[in-house]
């Protein structure tokens, strides 16, 4: 039994839904025991997994094939110039250029799960805009926002004994890599010794658009998913998304960034793989109360200053 917690209303905490039907029981047993605010006796927790894994069994026998050839409708016209807006954004290039992307409308109940979970407040946050929702522009903006419509808070970046910590809200934020830059004029001045060069680590955010993996006719949500949510709990029954075409499974990796490759080839190529619409069927879902998180990105670095044996 959990014990109840005192002074504590339920709109001040936060809470998680962990999609138990297709999940391993490690990966779900992990995230509970890591992120849960109280913690649940392993053998309730194993069968709330193996009930969930039957009712996830039968459904797979009664849906199979329901993520197969989704539907996918272009985009309400009039909307090229905000398109073309996404498009020109260096971040969008550099996050999405590894194999060919478009936009169209995708079927909200065709969709996979890309995660196992969502964040009720996130959720929450994302229901609030959509009911401010008029129109199929107001869709699409929401969807597929440009510039100044990202609204993501910037991350917190601190040095801390010898490591460099990036501190965001959420898992989108990523080390692209690192390279030795010449310092612009003047800034020679603002370190101490005669300064020749300049470490640079560079950081990435993935942009905020809803965005799938489409292979062999089925799509894979990656990103976006409590907009999903939210959106069909309102009634919209497509969705504007980024859509990057895959041609392989490789690809589909490639693109996938946070999820792993094993899961994403199990969604493609499981007869009913977990779909986004089961996050609304109880019997699939645990509910509990979260920790509240951070992601940190820590780079570590060590400098060594030694002499080799060196010929030209």
């Amino acid at each position: 039994m959990k014990k109840a917690r005192v002074g504590r209303r339920e709109d001040q905490v936060d809470f998680e839904q962990y999609l138990m039907g297709g999940a391993p029981l490690f990966d779900f047993l992990d995230r509970v025991s890591n992120y849960a605010v109280t913690s649940e006796p392993r053998e309730e927790l194993v069968q709330a997994w193996r009930g969930a894994s039957e009712a996830y069994g039968e459904l797979a026998e009664r849906e199979a094939g329901c993520a197969d050839d989704i539907g996918v409708l272009p985009l309400a016209e009039g909307m090229q110039a905000h398109l073309e807006a996404v498009m020109s954004e260096p971040a969008v290039h550099n996050a999405f250029g590894e194999v060919p992307v478009a936009f169209g409308l995708l079927e909200a109940d065709a969709l996979m799960a890309g995660h196992y979970w969502i964040d009720e407040r996130r959720e929450r946050e994302a229901t609030g805009r959509a009911s401010r929702i008029s129109d199929d522009a107001d869709l699409i903006r929401t969807c597929l926002p440009a510039g100044d419509d990202w609204f993501q808070p910037e991350p917190l970046v601190r040095l801390v004994q010898g490591e460099l910590c990036v501190i965001g809200r959420d898992a989108d934020i990523e080390l692209i890599d690192a390279a030795m830059v010449v310092p612009p004029a003047g800034e020679a001045g603002q370190v101490p010794g005669n300064l020749v060069g300049t470490l640079s680590f560079s950081i990435g955010r993935r942009p905020p658009l809803m965005h799938v993996a489409m292979h062999a006719g089925r799509a894979l949500l990656l990103e976006g998913r409590h907009r999903a949510l939210a959106l069909r709990q309102a009634g919209w029954t497509f969705l504007p998304c980024l859509i990057s075409t895959c041609s392989t499974l490789d690809e589909v990796a490639l693109v996938s960034t946070g999820i792993s490759a094993d899961y994403a080839a199990n969604c493609f190529e499981a007869k009913r793989p977990p779909m986004l619409r089961d996050f609304g069927r109880p019997a699939l879902v645990h509910r509990y109360e979260k920790r509240s998180t951070r992601q940190v990105l820590r780079i570590r670095y060590e400098v060594l200053q030694e002499t080799i044996p060196w010929s030209r």
